[in-house]
């Protein structure tokens, strides 16, 4: 698997993850796992931002730049062309929404490797504090 091998973007994302998960403890709230990573980070998709501050945006994009594109690419893949050219062209207008965008691409993958996350893809499932324990730890080791 080399997808995100050594990318920083995905220790971000990895980063991100375990804090929400471990944030979700105690709710026991029914969920797709398959939906897990939108979900996640719901309120900045529904934001269109990440950060909420542009330069903020603008400098994780800078140092983050030269590992982008490989999620760029898989991001070209999962959409039409023209859509995901506006996605990653946005990266001049407005680069938190790209931001968001990557997040979710990659928190959606990371998920989608894990054990516990397989074992109940699409079926509702109620978050217990072991199946968020077990998301963790497997999250921690991709």
């Amino acid at each position: 698997m080399s997808y995100l091998k050594n990318n920083p973007i995905k220790e971000f994302v990895k980063g991100e993850i375990i804090e929400r998960l471990a944030d979700l403890k105690g709710y026991e709230e029914n969920q797709y796992i398959c939906d897990l990573g939108y979900t996640l980070f719901e309120s900045e998709n529904v934001n269109g931002a990440y950060f909420c501050n542009n330069y903020t945006a603008k400098e994780w994009v800078n140092k983050n730049f030269e590992h982008i594109g490989e999620i760029a690419e898989e991001i070209k893949f999962q959409f039409d062309s023209d859509y995901a050219n506006k996605i990653l062209l946005d990266v001049f207008d407005n680069p938190d929404r790209l931001i968001v965008v990557i997040v979710l691409e990659v928190s959606s993958y990371l998920i989608s490797r894990c054990q516990t996350a397989e074992k109940y893809w699409n079926e509702k499932t109620t978050l217990t504090d072991e199946i968020l324990d077990n998301l963790i730890k497997e999250i921690k080791k991709l």
